[in-house]
């Protein structure tokens, strides 16, 4: 008797015809979405750190003593674009004498992330020089 041609009722070689393919587009599916998510995520948070950061460096700049809208502007979309995946930057910069804000835009790639705006506030920063005392 020949045991690797014996038939099993539990094994039937015809009965499974088929079902890999099957299997294997249900996971790869599974596996695609997945990935798709993380990679969504990743654009996402990678444009709120931009925005972030890019805000508050331009707060940064703007409190400065010689600091103007320009250059904050400048260094804000200069920062926000260190990422090949933004695509726009958008600053705006709101100074009065006891505050100032910076607001920053930033679009990824609108099917990964879309757009994203973060904003730093902070108050204005003046100069005050010593004076002398005067000694009795």
């Amino acid at each position: 008797m020949n045991i690797h041609h014996r038939w099993r009722p539990d094994r039937d070689p015809r009965r499974d015809r088929g079902a890999s393919p099957v299997e294997l587009a249900l996971v790869m599916s599974a596996v695609l979405a997945l990935f798709t998510l993380v990679l969504v995520f990743g654009m996402r948070w990678l444009a709120t750190q931009a925005a972030a950061t890019a805000a508050g460096r331009a707060l940064e700049t703007a409190q400065s003593l010689d600091g103007t809208d320009p250059a904050a502007t400048q260094v804000a979309t200069a920062l926000a674009h260190s990422s090949r995946a933004v695509t726009d930057v958008d600053v705006h910069i709101d100074r009065d004498t006891t505050t100032g804000t910076v607001t920053v835009r930033v679009t990824v790639h609108a099917l990964l992330g879309g757009a994203v705006t973060r904003t730093a506030t902070g108050p204005a920063t003046r100069f005050l020089p010593q004076t002398q005392a005067q000694l009795p």
